[in-house]
């Protein structure tokens, strides 16, 4: 491998992108104010598009059937980000999710104000409200034609923390005297782990109908961004590192679990691949049959060779990472309901139980 000591190599694929995300977004990124470009050399793109790649890699961003998978936390969606989640101000204390609350917007044409953060440190979730004038009709299908987070205070497509994101409308409301405002989500899942007190910023582009169907329809042509403190808030979390000794079949060879975090907003893992070719990554079949064992009996199914439907999973983010003379592999799952971290009890991997 010619990839210099310490330097992280990540690949990266948009497995729902419509047809042109790729060009259009590098085009109105590039087209955006823009600060200095750092100087480290990231090669993990925001959004890669590898349609010939992408059914025989499972190394990428995926969103399971957002609209779905999340319909239960809709039901019982109030007037805060903790009831999205399916939690209440009550419960804080016991599950270990609290909220952030904030005040931002961003004009013209279009007024957004990000009301709550919730996140821990490869997931955030952003309350938002968008307001605007009695021409705009805000329905389910409506959310932005691109949308997502950097870090820094400026958009810059090098900063740009890559993973499965969702901007969903949850309910029409009056806000502020506007009775033309609705009720939004950001949500992101990425493998980069989010430090507390980063500078962030959140962008948007154009409010759109339908912006991933087959003819979007623009309701609001702009940019506008909002910027923020992150703020984990997520207090509760069990970390496993776990017995090498114990490995899994991947790919011919073995592979190892290195370490599990589990906070109630998801699970991170991380597995050294090592022994295997890193060239043989890029043109294998990488997916796996992963479940998450808890300690009443109950399992989460995070990912399955044969692409069935995971009910208990809303999204996730996989990378390969490259440190040294070692190749890792990282999983990061978002839970479609939360759940006690200290319920956890292992890892069915490839047949193999790993705890």
């Amino acid at each position: 491998m010619n990839e210099p000591d310490d330097k992280i190599k990540k690949l990266s694929s948009d497995l729902h992108a419509h047809e042109g995300y790729d060009e259009r977004i590098e085009d109105i990124l590039n087209s955006l104010p823009e600060k200095s470009i750092s100087n480290k050399n990231k090669t993990h793109r925001a959004v890669k598009i590898a349609a010939a790649v992408a059914f025989v890699m499972a190394i990428g961003v995926f969103i399971i059937s957002q609209t779905q998978v999340k319909a239960g936390i809709f039901e019982v969606f109030g007037k805060n980000i903790l009831s999205y989640l399916g939690m209440d101000s009550d419960t804080t204390d016991e599950t270990g999710v609290h909220s952030h609350k904030v005040h931002t917007e961003s004009h013209p044409d279009l007024t957004i104000s990000m009301q709550e953060v919730v996140m821990d440190e490869h997931h955030i979730y952003l309350s938002l409200i968008v307001s605007a004038s009695s021409g705009v009709e805000f329905t389910k299908d409506v959310s932005f034609a691109y949308f997502g987070v950097c870090r820094g205070e400026s958009y810059n497509p090098d900063d740009l923390i890559g993973g499965a994101t969702s901007c969903e409308m949850l309910e029409k409301i009056n806000y502020e005297g506007n009775e033309n405002s609705a009720q939004y989500i950001l949500s992101l899942t990425t493998e980069d782990k989010l430090q507390d007190g980063e500078k962030l910023v959140a962008f948007f582009h154009d409010l759109t109908v339908d912006p991933n169907g087959p003819a979007p329809k623009t309701l609001v042509e702009g940019k506008w961004k909002i910027n923020f403190l992150s703020s984990v808030t997520v207090s509760k979390k069990k970390v496993i590192e776990t017995d090498r000794s114990i490995s899994y079949p991947f790919l011919g060879k073995n592979a190892h679990v290195e370490k599990v975090s589990v906070t109630p907003l998801g699970i991170t893992i991380r597995t050294d691949i090592s022994e295997v070719p890193y060239d043989e990554l890029g043109v294998s079949d990488t997916r796996i049959d992963m479940t998450l064992l808890l300690i009443d009996g109950s399992e989460i199914a995070l990912s399955r060779k044969d692409g069935s439907a995971l009910k208990d999973i809303s999204d996730g983010s996989i990378a390969v990472e490259s440190k040294g003379d070692k190749t890792y592999m990282k999983y990061v799952y978002t839970f479609k309901n939360n759940i006690n971290p200290d319920m956890f009890k292992g890892l069915m991997i490839e047949g193999v139980k790993i705890s």
